[in-house]
């Protein structure tokens, strides 16, 4: 529109001005003007090479626009087509060297008009000048205007691209940070599996060895009609029980963790109900804030504690009740399990509770035993979510 509205002016003045012509070389200056007003105009509007030569054609035009105030004396109409090359001007730079140079030469080429003007017809329309002159400033202000307005819309464009790329590439990360996160599931998973597999080798393959040596034991001791038979035999009951329990709970956690509806409330929760029907204790669960904020790679350390904790409760503390704790907020997340067992004055962990501890402290967390004699046994393992610390020698 703006390109439309300056070549319609650098039409119409010259026109008018030919309406006025009474001489032929006044309407021959016109048509050779107009003709270059054209080419002006589509060069540098339209063409880089235009553009290259942007102030060699605004002084050619300068120079034409300056031969209508000489041959028209009495019209100061020139001074709108000075205003055109204004706003053209100082909307496409902003170099303050240039645009005083050709301030410079348009005040220079305006006084010298006003004094050919003066000379030849003895008058002097004050009024007129001024006023077209108020013209020109307007255009310049319109057209530094302009060109702002141009340079933020060329940097808003600029800003939004940059925008557009950083969000392509925040996309790009975001698909590689999915990508990643599922590697680290599929990771903590078969890192799960090999613990898993080692706590099998290590607890079941312990018991069945044991079992074993109770086994020929019972067997001598029936041969020799011992009354001891009967206690080693409750022994390998117990020990083959065991051993049952710790596959039923492997066999469960690997099942839990190809379930599409896995989580963590559920997996503690069958563990609470699986060990109360097969052994009667009465187990209450309390949950404190959103276990959401938990880890995936956290959920088997966290149920194998609470296990294995209930374990230790019904095993060597002969329990009745046992109440879990489990608090979890942004900082870090507690568990905690107490029983009504008999307790003991001195905590001699064993290999279950060492297992426990080493778990835990793998994720930069810590666990702590507590028991007194006929009060019951404790066990407290804390999580940090987002410091993690950890403590290197000292006692168990």
């Amino acid at each position: 529109m703006l390109k439309v509205t300056r070549l319609f002016m650098m039409m119409f003045i010259p026109l008018v001005y030919y309406s006025t012509a009474s001489h032929v070389h006044e309407k021959l200056f016109i048509g050779m003007a107009v003709a270059v007003f054209m080419a002006s105009h589509f060069l540098v509007m339209l063409s880089p090479w235009g553009q290259r030569w942007f102030f060699v054609f605004v002084g050619i035009d300068f120079v034409l626009i300056t031969g209508f105030g000489f041959l028209f004396p009495p019209s100061t109409l020139y001074l709108i087509l000075f205003g055109v090359e204004a706003i053209t001007l100082f909307m496409c730079t902003d170099n303050k060297k240039t645009l005083f140079l050709f301030s410079a030469l348009f005040v220079c080429l305006w006084m010298s008009i006003i004094t050919y003007t003066y000379a030849q017809l003895g008058v002097l329309d004050v009024l007129d000048n001024l006023i077209n002159f108020t013209f020109i400033i307007f255009e310049v202000l319109v057209g530094g205007l302009i060109r702002k307005l141009l340079q933020a819309r060329i940097k808003v464009d600029e800003q939004y691209s940059k925008l557009n790329e950083s969000h392509n590439a925040l996309k790009d990360a975001h698909g590689q940070l999915h990508i990643y996160a599922k590697e680290v599931e599929t990771l903590t998973a078969i890192r799960e599996r090999n613990r898993i597999a080692r706590d099998i080798h290590d607890t079941v393959g312990h018991n069945m060895t044991a079992l074993l040596v109770q086994l020929q034991l019972t067997q001598e001791l029936f041969k020799q009609g011992s009354p001891q038979a009967a206690q080693t035999l409750r022994t390998c009951t117990e020990l083959a029980r065991n051993s049952l329990q710790e596959l039923r709970l492997s066999v469960r956690t690997l099942k839990e963790e190809d379930a599409e509806d896995y989580t963590l409330i559920s997996v503690i929760r069958t563990i609470l109900e699986d060990f109360a029907k097969a052994t009667g204790v009465e187990v209450s669960f309390r949950l404190k804030g959103d276990p959401m904020v938990i880890p995936v790679s956290l959920h088997p350390t966290i149920a194998r504690v609470v296990q294995e904790s209930l374990t230790n409760a019904k095993r060597h503390g002969r329990a009745q009740a046992c109440e879990v704790e489990f608090i979890c907020n942004e900082q870090k997340a507690v568990i905690s399990i107490c029983d009504n067992g008999k307790g003991t004055e001195k905590v001699a962990p064993g290999f279950g509770l060492i297992n426990m501890k080493e778990r835990v402290e793998e994720h930069g967390g810590n666990v702590t035993f507590a028991s007194k004699e006929g009060h019951g046994f404790q066990i407290q393992a804390d999580f940090p979510l987002q410091e993690k610390k950890w403590l290197i020698g000292g006692a168990l």
